[in-house]
């Protein structure tokens, strides 16, 4: 769920940010590279920022130590 929430808040961010992307061609080679970018750009780095503060030392102990703690890993967690 909280993969899904992250897609759905930068989907957002991303739509008021830039709002001339509505224009965009989503359905060619060029829609899909622009796609692309801005997925690889802002979504995965804001995701890696997120993950690195999950690692603090009070979020950690707090929150995300149970991720750690999993029997079964889960990237989701």
């Amino acid at each position: 769920d909280n993969f899904i929430m992250l897609q759905a808040f930068m989907a957002v961010i991303v739509c008021y940010s830039f709002p001339l992307i509505g224009d965009l061609p989503l359905f060619n080679s060029r829609g899909f590279i622009y796609m692309l970018v801005l997925h690889i750009g802002i979504t995965e780095a804001l995701y890696y920022s997120i993950h690195r503060l999950f690692h603090s030392e009070y979020l950690f102990s707090r929150y995300h130590s149970l991720h750690h703690a999993s029997a079964v890993p889960q990237s989701f967690t």
